[in-house]
């Protein structure tokens, strides 16, 4: 398995030639401090809707391949008012039988008791660049 990080919050998984790009952002959208997102995969999963985070046009999709992954969503709050300032996150688990990694969005709470369950035996954990808020 390889992890690419692209900057920001986007992350690239290949898996036996399987490419999974997990929130590409716009360009601009980060500033300049990162190259504009300009890849190919089979699958595009988005923590949630904004653009620094949704930027599926960057990614051009391949067809026909059969995903490795067993993936889980967790719906999580985006900040730390359930959601009524920036919305909902999704973080994503993505599950090989043999490897387990989380990728968290942007998430803005800490996780509930339930959801740190759902995250028990994570491998691979991948955190947003601007952490979790408390």
């Amino acid at each position: 398995m390889e992890i690419i990080w692209h900057g920001h919050s986007c992350f690239e998984i290949i898996e036996n030639d399987y490419h999974v790009v997990i929130d590409p952002f716009q360009p601009g959208s980060v500033g300049t401090a990162y190259a504009d997102i300009d890849l190919e995969a089979d699958e595009v999963l988005i923590s949630h809707d904004h653009r620094d985070h949704n930027y599926k046009e960057g990614v051009k999709l391949r067809s026909g391949k059969t995903s490795p992954f067993t993936v889980t969503t967790l719906d999580t709050y985006h900040d730390p008012l359930k959601g009524r300032m920036r919305g909902m996150n999704t973080v994503h688990i993505l599950d090989t039988g043999k490897l387990r990694l989380a990728h968290l969005g942007d998430i803005g709470v800490t996780p509930t008791p339930e959801q740190i369950e759902a995250l028990k035996g994570v491998d691979v954990l991948m955190i947003p660049t601007g952490g979790i808020a408390p």
